[in-house]
Parts: C-alpha cells; structure tokens; sequence
C-alpha cells in the first residue's frame, strides 16, 4: 500500500490517517500521527486498511478489521486497542462512545473465547444489561424492528453464556484431571454454531 505523508488531503478531517477508497493510498497526518505510540500507529494503518479492503466507510467495522489484526499478536494487545479508541476518540461525542464501548465488547469476547473466566462472566453481565437498555419495547420502535433485534440481542446472550459455562467446565476439568477436554470442547463449538445460524 502507498503511503503518502501530509496534512492538505480533503478528507483527512483532523485525523492521523486516511485511505483513499479509489487509489488505496494511505494518508498520514504526521503532526498527530507521530504523537501515537507504536502499537497505536499500527492500529490506525491497519483501521484504514480496513476501509480499503472492505470498501466501507463503517468506522465500527474498520476498527473490527484492526482489531482482528492485532489483538494476541501484541503484549495487551486487547487493552492497546481500547485505549487506542480512547486516546484518539472523544468519549464524550455519543458515537465515538459507542465505538469505544463496541471494543470493549469485542475484547471481552476475544478473551472470554480464549480462556479467560472473569471476560466471559463481564461480557455476559453487558449483554444482558445491553438486552434490558436497548430491546425494551418501550423505545418507540415499532414491533417488526424489536423482534428483529430481541432475536440478536438474544443469540449474542446465549453465546455470550456458552462461552462462559465452556470455561468454567475447562477451569473444572483442569483441576480435575478429566481427560475429556477434546469432548468438552466439541460440544461448545457446536452449541456455538447453532446459536450463531438461528
């Protein structure tokens, strides 16, 4: 990909880094750029990557495709990448809330899915608080809409709790001894796959 350094491009809005969707050249705005820390710096080529090779312009799946590059290749990798968003983003606008918050999300569930006991307990106390604020009836959408994402909200619940149950039996068979680990995990995977193709 070719980079190119300057602060004149149109549609660099005040940002580190752009892509152009056309030509795929990656802008750098050297003034904040160069004020990143490593891991930040990668994190923000590989956002813009993302709106490359996906052609989108949806920021919550650029920061996904980043996400997906960096996170276990990198000490805290998982950590780095919320506090990329939060360094670079204002916490305080509603939509880069959202984002920051969407990360948060998208940790958990990497660590939850790696082992991590207290991830997969967190990211199902979220989901089902998100399941309370964000699907109630009462948010004026109309009833076609909230079934549609009451059905999301709940397949994400039910993963969320397959992922948590599957690590509790892993941390119960580790200090049992059981041999039946290969099984175990068998089992979650498929529960997973139903729960994902509802």
């Amino acid at each position: 990909m070719q980079i190119e350094h300057t602060t004149n491009t149109g549609f660099m809005y005040g940002t580190p880094a752009a892509v152009s969707h056309q030509s795929g050249i990656l802008y750098i705005n050297d003034e904040l750029y160069d004020q990143l820390t490593p891991f930040q710096k990668e994190f923000v080529k590989q956002h813009e990557i993302g709106h490359y090779r996906k052609q989108t312009h949806d920021e919550f799946e650029a920061d996904r495709y980043a996400f997906n590059k960096l996170a276990g290749k990198y000490k805290g990798s998982l950590k780095q990448s919320i506090g990329t968003l939060e360094a670079i983003l204002d916490g305080d606008d509603t939509e880069h809330g959202k984002r920051i918050q969407a990360m948060y999300e998208l940790a958990l569930k990497w660590d939850a899915e790696h082992g991590n006991v207290a991830a997969a307990h967190e990211l199902k106390r979220i989901v089902t608080k998100l399941d309370k604020a964000r699907f109630s009836r009462a948010d004026g959408k109309n009833t076609k809409d909230v079934q549609i994402v009451e059905s999301a909200g709940n397949n994400m619940n039910e993963l969320a709790t397959i992922i948590y149950q599957g690590n509790i039996a892993q941390k119960q068979t580790e200090n049992t001894g059981d041999n039946t680990k290969t099984l175990m995990y068998v089992m979650i995977a498929l529960a997973a796959l139903m729960v994902l193709k509802k």
